[in-house]
């Protein structure tokens, strides 16, 4: 017995899923109607023969996709037979051939990936180590109070400044404790009751540290997604999100933005709450070489912030401009940036099947895929404006984001 198939209708076409599996299955507005057919128990010739009376293609034509499209679904685990193992991650699955011109595409699939660790476990108590005395940070992460306790003062001193945008005076209940034992040398990190790293020198233990809170902000088990991307704040109820994977400049965009007045939400993953909220991290923005001379100018203290090799690339750890953003915002615009030289500076309106495909490709972690998650994933992002952004520059990539926001508005 194949695990239990999910479906939920996504604008147009709709979404397929397996309960429990990492893929997603996009199909568009032709597809869908296709797999309609094939759920009402019409078989292939018959599909075939609605195929080319409604495109003007020849029976054997017809015949042929249909039957590559229903090869593909069946050894995607969809129809027939369940496949023995599930998709690999980051292995794309197109579910049909292409198709000929005057006919529209039938969509594809997509494997979503897991990322990141694993459930992050609450403990009531902080757990006492053999150690020296530690010097202590209270954070707030998405709303979470949390303790660190740092034993080395060089460490001390390099994790000051990229915990600036995280301090809080708030007295509420500890949800987890953080302790960065050792030295430079050699230093482990516990969180609660257990090791979560252990390394050598100040680079490796800010960067594990930073990428442990980062990990309990998101908080996946709880989380109806978490979206690779850079959030930021419309205003005080709506918030902005530009989803891309690694390289395409969103940071960059996001850094410039947030100089520019619009609060940050994080630079690089927003959790997506149960109820399709955007919830903010506070996190520093983490940003690499190539975009530090071109933030110079709208970031003056660039430049004072101290560079950290951080998997063999260096970056720089600042904190967001302006007020932090820490609670929860409905997602107001979304945006998929791509920085080209050289290019037109553009905007281009996308379905929900495009923004999901978007989504995924990106990197979204989605956990414990149900019937009820993939439907409110399905109205997320159905319901929420998304545009594709090019741009040649970053004066026009900001101009972009205000002149669709005023659109918007």
């Amino acid at each position: 017995m194949g695990m239990p198939l999910l479906e939920a209708k996504l604008g147009a076409g709709r979404v397929l899923a397996r309960e429990a599996d990492w893929g997603l299955y996009v199909l568009n507005s032709s597809a869908s109607m296709l797999w309609e057919l094939h759920s009402a128990g019409w078989d292939a010739e018959g599909m075939a023969s609605l195929l080319s009376q409604g495109f003007g293609l020849d029976g054997e034509t017809a015949l042929r996709q249909i039957e590559s499209m229903l090869g593909q679904w069946r050894q995607a685990g969809l129809i027939g037979t369940a496949i023995s193992a599930m998709p690999r991650e980051n292995q794309a699955i197109d579910l049909s051939d292409p198709p000929p011109p005057n006919l529209p595409p039938w969509g594809g699939g997509v494997n979503s990936i897991l990322l990141g660790r694993g459930d992050v476990h609450q403990s009531p108590a902080c757990p006492t180590h053999p150690d020296p005395q530690p010097t202590y940070f209270t954070l707030t992460v998405a709303g979470m109070r949390l303790d660190l306790a740092i034993d080395d003062a060089v460490l001390v001193q390099c994790a000051a400044p990229l915990l600036q945008s995280l301090r809080t005076e708030d007295a509420g209940r500890i949800v987890h404790c953080l302790h960065l034992a050792g030295s430079v040398a050699d230093w482990t990190l516990w969180l609660d009751d257990a090791v979560e790293a252990e390394g050598q020198g100040a680079d490796d233990a800010l960067v594990m540290t930073v990428r442990t809170l980062v990990d309990i902000g998101c908080d996946q088990s709880k989380r109806l997604m978490v979206i690779h991307g850079a959030g930021l704040a419309l205003d005080d109820e709506r918030g902005l999100l530009l989803i891309a994977p690694g390289g395409s400049g969103k940071t960059t965009l996001a850094a410039a933005l947030n100089a520019a007045g619009y609060g940050l939400l994080s630079d690089d993953v927003v959790p997506v709450t149960q109820g399709g909220e955007l919830v903010g991290l506070g996190m520093p923005l983490c940003l690499k070489a190539g975009s530090w001379p071109v933030l110079s100018s709208c970031r003056s203290d660039l430049d004072e912030s101290a560079i950290v090799w951080r998997y063999g690339a260096p970056v720089r750890y600042v904190p967001p401009c302006g007020q932090r953003v820490d609670g929860l915002l409905r997602p107001g615009l979304l945006l998929f940036p791509r920085y080209q030289p050289c290019s037109m500076a553009e905007l281009t309106a996308l379905t929900p099947e495009e923004v999901l495909q978007g989504v995924v490709e990106a990197e979204a972690v989605i956990r414990d895929l149900n019937q009820e998650k993939l439907e409110a994933i399905a109205r997320w992002v159905s319901s929420t404006p998304a545009y594709a952004l090019t741009y040649p520059d970053l004066a026009s990539g900001l101009e972009l984001v205000r002149v669709v926001q005023r659109f918007q508005d």
